[in-house]
């Protein structure tokens, strides 16, 4: 009997998410989340033994870690997890990609010293760029989700150009 068989028709999206989330993955996930949960302890107690200034730093990737933390330990219970066309889909590591990328990038560019527009510009097009990503996942047509792919990958190329050179080059 297969493992299809054993769900009624109104639990389809049970079974759908048993599909993505097995065993072996969810295990992954818990495992990750626990891992950067206590990432996010050590982080914490960091900022405790830093200078002011540095503490701003501490905090940002506190929070990154705790909405990444999070976003595991709920997607290993199958919540944000869907399957369209035959594939898994992780939402809410859209979600959280568009949440913690520009934080990850404003605290690079603090510690670089890059200018607030330009740590803004990176960030911004960083949320455009996931969620485009998202968005083109999600679309019924393949023609449409090249279109959202192509613009995601042109809205990189600031976040790019800021990584290169406003965090490497001009912090040297």
């Amino acid at each position: 009997m297969s493992h299809h068989s054993h769900h009624s028709a109104t639990d389809s999206s049970s079974w759908q998410t048993d599909e993505c989330v097995t065993n072996a993955a969810t295990s992954l996930l818990f495992f990750t989340g626990g891992c950067l949960l206590v990432a996010v302890g050590v982080f914490y107690a960091l900022s405790d033994v830093m200078s002011k200034k540095s503490r701003v730093f501490h905090h940002i990737i506190t929070t990154v870690l705790s909405i990444s933390s999070l976003t595991y330990l709920v997607q290993a219970y199958g919540i944000g997890v869907t399957i369209s066309e035959g594939r898994c889909l992780f939402g809410l590591r859209y979600l959280e990609l568009m949440t913690t990328t520009p934080l990850i990038l404003t605290a690079l560019g603090l510690l670089a010293g890059t200018t607030l527009s330009e740590i803004w510009l990176a960030s911004i097009a960083s949320v455009l760029m996931f969620g485009a990503q998202w968005v083109g996942v999600q679309v019924p047509t393949r023609s449409a989700s090249w279109v959202l792919s192509g613009f995601s990958v042109l809205v990189w190329i600031p976040v790019l150009r800021t990584l290169l050179r406003s965090f490497v080059y001009d912090s040297k």
